[in-house]
Order: C-alpha cells, then structure tokens, then sequence
C-alpha cells in the first residue's frame, strides 16, 4: 500500500484534478491509522511543524494528520492534539473578541 501514498502524495501537484486530493485524504486516513510507519512519522512530523508554527498544515489534510497522530500516539501526543483542536474551537466560536465562559 506504500506506493499508493507515493503515487497520491502529501501535497497537490499543480493542475490536479479534485478528486485526487479527496484520494489522497482517504489514503493517509487510512493507512495512518493502520499505523503504516512511514505516513506516521510524516503525519508527526507535519504535526510539530504545525505546532511550532513553522509549516502549517493545509485545511484538507489537518483530519488525517491530527487523526494518525492520536491513534498512534501516546498521551502527550493526544493532549497537544487536543489542545490544538480547543484553540481552534475558541479562535472560531469566539473570534468576535468576547470573553464567555463555557
């Protein structure tokens, strides 16, 4: 299954038609969460770059990438995912600038 993943890649190529980005979604999903060691290490990789702030993941790749690092992780991988995943829920449910208590 590891040449699907070099065949789909990690980024769009340029002229690309729609449907393979969504293929390319549904095979990193898939193959991180079967733990395929080589779209873990990229998904954590991906992970900490985004985390740092040096490379941020794109829209469309952030489910299969916080999802492999979770179910591949351990309990400090799922607290920074989560923590990413609440900063994200506040930045939009409260992007108005209030302050509401949840």
């Amino acid at each position: 299954m590891g040449h699907i993943i070099e065949s789909v890649g990690w980024s769009p190529k340029d002229g690309e038609h729609h449907t393979r980005g969504l293929l390319r979604l549904l095979v990193l999903s898939r193959m991180g969460r079967l733990g395929h060691e080589a779209t873990v290490a990229e998904a954590r990789k991906r992970f900490a770059q985004h985390a740092d702030g040096s490379n941020r993941i794109p829209a469309d790749l952030r489910s299969a990438v916080y999802n492999t690092v979770m179910a591949n992780g351990d309990k400090d991988a799922f607290d920074k995912v989560g923590g990413e995943l609440v900063g994200i829920i506040m930045n939009v449910c409260f992007s108005d600038g209030s302050n509401v208590p949840l």
